[in-house]
């Protein structure tokens, strides 16, 4: 079994050397250990506090507001990351991240549109 760096713990190994090199093992087609090894601990955390931070987000904006889609969101994002867990390239799929982004983009889209009827409404 391959002995890591630290630094190699710490930043990864990089994907063109994860894919080439015999002794780091290839890929393991699950998006947790993947990125992992190809971005380290630090691009691991990165990526995955992003993704929770933004998931806390979406949370509280549904129990503050109680639009319906914040909550389709969030068990959206947490059905892919579990997909994710199990499958893998999901995060590191360039088409699929897209429309990742799209997903987490809409209920902000729907509560502006709402912010927008209801002020229209008014004048």
């Amino acid at each position: 079994m391959y002995e890591f760096s630290v630094i190699e713990k710490l930043v990864g190994v990089g994907p063109r050397r994860l894919l080439t090199d015999n002794k780091v093992a290839g890929t393991t087609e699950m998006d947790f250990m993947d990125l992992l090894k190809m971005l380290g601990l630090l691009g691991f955390l990165l990526i995955y506090v992003s993704f929770l931070c933004l998931n806390y987000f979406l949370l509280k904006m549904y129990l503050r507001l109680k639009i319906v889609e914040f909550k389709m969101v969030i068990v959206l994002n947490i059905f892919f990351a579990v997909a994710s867990a199990m499958s893998g390239h999901l995060f590191t799929s360039g088409s699929a991240t897209i429309f990742l982004a799209i997903l987490n983009i809409y209920p902000f889209l729907v509560r502006e549109n709402s912010v927008k009827e209801k002020y229209h409404n008014v004048i």
